[in-house]
């Protein structure tokens, strides 16, 4: 049990992270999609978290482990080389949470 909402918990979180990196990186193409799909994620990432108290003290974790996907999906999604993209995440927790996303 505690695998799979870890791994539900990762990939709530490359899908934010995605859209993030595409945000700052491609600012002509920012849509009301990407942002409704920021929202959506936060949504999911909070439902996790609360159903899961205990995923949130090792929150560090697939953060790293999803960013590191993340970059690989973004360079791709983008057409962006991937050394365009921070080696680390370069959000913090409070920056996946709560930074506005207004189109």
């Amino acid at each position: 049990m505690g695998r799979e909402q870890f791994s539900k918990l990762e990939s709530a979180l490359r899908v934010l992270l995605l859209h993030m990196l595409k945000w700052d990186h491609q600012p002509d193409l920012r849509s009301r999609s990407w942002a409704l799909s920021i929202k959506e994620q936060r949504i999911a990432l909070d439902d996790v978290l609360a159903d899961n108290p205990g995923l949130k003290p090792r929150i560090a974790e697939p953060i790293m482990r999803g960013y590191r996907r993340t970059r690989v999906e973004a360079a791709r999604e983008t057409g962006l080389d991937e050394e365009r993209f921070p080696a680390q995440c370069p959000y913090s927790w409070d920056d996946i949470v709560s930074r506005g996303f207004a189109p």
